[in-house]
């Protein structure tokens, strides 16, 4: 019974399933048999499986449709949605395959680099949303994942995907990932399939079945059982919505439904932003605005990045690792080197300049402040040819850091950044690391 009404099956297609109790389940099957073959239709026996959800007798009972003996299983795909009974998550097989079948394609799609060359970002992003994407949200608006392994499987694809795509290293920190390319994250994605459906289901006409199992949703609500609707309330809090927004007078509302929808993507703006606030690492990911191809100036956290169309991998690469903090330069090796004797890591104070030995090497002094003979020819080069672009530059901007996030709104200058931070931190990496007495590294 579902909200009052009895159903026995449910069909798609070619495709059907059918519920009952352990003592009507046979009643049920010679009533489809009849059906079937009063219509003339064909079952496939072989394709045809009893799953028990919940407790069942041993031995376990034999079930026979059209005279064939009924094969048992514990997992099953229907409707291309995999479940299985001997888990307490039904959809977990479910997050597996898929998780498989998506980082098989990610892998397919980056080997096609040693035949095509490199993968532009734009490009990768559009192989992202049409071949990956739809395996990592396929049936988000029933399989909610409320487990942080299920969800965290198919969302270390998503972060695998696009680490590849912008070529930086693997212990990346993951808000770049999101504030660079203008991704969603994949929690925040799959609540807006759940929640559209959710609106979908609460403005249905009351005579339709998925309407029937909304009602009874609310009824397993109130009773203080487990159903989907308290499971899509446990997704919401976990992703950002206070317990205000998850009640069920919300989530029966239209009109609350909207508002939430209305509220992902600032929400997602808000938890990436405060990874970047919190970390060390992103100084200069914070602050920065974005020049649209319109023309208009945004501060969205999520915005896929310009410098990202750059035709020059080497140069793009380096621009992305700079802002990324996924170079070599020794604030950023300092953290992965241990003093000699200990287990402590290079103080920053010690990332000393391996050029000029006056101030710690970040991204900030190699590009603007380094005495570096070398450098400073480079850095002439490259200033010069901005200041008799753009003259207001050189009043305009009171700090490197101002001036490098002014620089990365002017389309037509990219291309100039991007070789001359290429070639600023290829002549870096041409010395070794300086390492002051006393702080060797432990390898």
């Amino acid at each position: 019974m579902i909200d009052g009404h009895a159903v026995m099956n449910i069909e798609h297609a070619d495709d059907g399933a059918i519920f009952s109790g352990q003592n009507g389940l046979q009643a049920h099957l010679n009533t489809f048999a009849r059906w079937t073959a009063r219509k003339s239709l064909m079952v496939n026996i072989s394709k045809t499986k009893v799953m028990a959800f919940g407790k069942v007798s041993d031995p376990l009972p034999t079930f026979t449709l059209h005279g064939h003996t009924l094969e048992w299983t514990h997992q099953h795909k229907y409707l291309g949605v995999h479940v299985t009974s001997c888990r307490a998550d039904i959809f977990s097989d479910h997050f597996d395959c898929k998780a498989k079948v998506a980082l098989k394609i990610t892998n397919v799609t980056f080997t096609l680099g040693n035949y095509l060359g490199d993968l532009p970002p734009r490009e990768g992003l559009i192989l992202y949303n049409s071949r990956v994407d739809p395996h990592l949200t396929h049936g988000a608006e029933v399989a909610l994942g409320i487990s942080p392994t299920s969800i965290g499987l198919l969302a270390d694809v998503q972060i695998k995907f696009l680490r590849r795509l912008l070529r930086i290293q693997k212990r990346s920190m993951r808000a770049p990932l999101f504030t660079e390319t203008g991704t969603l994250p994949l929690p925040f994605r799959r609540a807006s399939f759940a929640l559209k459906f959710l609106l979908r289901l609460v403005t249905m006409e009351g005579h339709r079945f998925s309407h029937w199992c909304l009602q009874e949703n609310v009824d397993l609500w109130i009773q203080g059982r487990a159903c989907w609707l308290g499971d899509l309330a446990i997704v919401l809090r976990s992703i950002g919505f206070p317990a205000t927004d998850t009640g069920l007078d919300v989530l029966t509302s239209s009109e609350e439904i909207q508002r939430l929808l209305h509220r992902l993507q600032p929400l997602a703006n808000d938890s990436i932003m405060n990874e970047v606030t919190a970390s060390g690492r992103l100084d200069l990911v914070r602050g920065r605005v974005e020049r649209t191809m319109s023309g208009r100036v945004t501060s969205d956290c999520l915005v896929f990045r310009s410098y990202l169309l750059l035709r020059i991998p080497a140069h793009r690469i380096a621009l992305t690792r700079l802002l990324t903090s996924n170079h070599t330069l020794a604030v950023e090796r300092g953290r992965w080197l241990r003093v000699d004797g200990t287990s402590e890591t290079i103080p920053r104070a010690l990332r000393i300049c391996r050029c000029c030995h006056d101030d710690v090497e970040d991204e900030l002094h190699v590009l603007f402040i380094c005495s570096d003979s070398i450098l400073c020819g480079i850095r002439a080069d490259f200033l010069g040819d901005i200041w008799r672009a753009y003259p207001a530059l050189r009043h305009r901007s009171v700090s490197p850091k101002e001036l490098l996030h002014s620089l990365l709104t002017y389309s037509d200058l990219l291309p100039r950044l991007g070789r001359y931070v290429y070639e600023m931190l290829d002549q870096v990496a041409q010395k070794p690391m300086y390492i002051p007495t006393g702080a060797g590294p432990q390898l």
